[in-house]
């Protein structure tokens, strides 16, 4: 086996590609004791967009409250009921949005607030 005189060469610009690919996530500087800047990878980890989910969880909430204030508890209940009577999308629908008691209080304190 013939060693080249490329072969260093070739060695270190594959760790140069290697390092290149990890900085293309995005990078962070580092100041090291000697005063050199060094670019160090940025680690990026998926994160679960918990804000979002929550404020569509309320949103879905604050919505469902203010049907059940606008239409009544025996219209709300009667159309609820019509959905559960439906097909398998519509039965998921009213599941989703049968009445509970945070709706209940919702819809209370829009009727304190409108009248």
């Amino acid at each position: 086996m013939s060693v080249s005189v490329s072969d260093p060469f070739q060695k270190r610009i594959r760790r140069i590609a290697r390092q290149r690919s990890k900085l293309r996530g995005g990078i962070r500087h580092k100041v090291t004791r000697t005063g050199l800047i060094v670019a160090k990878p940025r680690i990026i980890r998926p994160q679960f967009p918990l804000k979002s989910l929550m404020l569509m969880f309320v949103v879905a909430l604050l919505f469902k409250g203010f049907v059940f204030y606008q239409l009544g508890a025996d219209d709300y209940n009667a159309r609820v009921n019509a959905l559960a009577n439906g097909t398998k999308v519509e039965q998921a629908g009213a599941y989703l949005m049968s009445p509970d008691p945070v709706s209940g209080v919702i819809s209370d304190v829009m009727r304190e607030i409108f009248g």
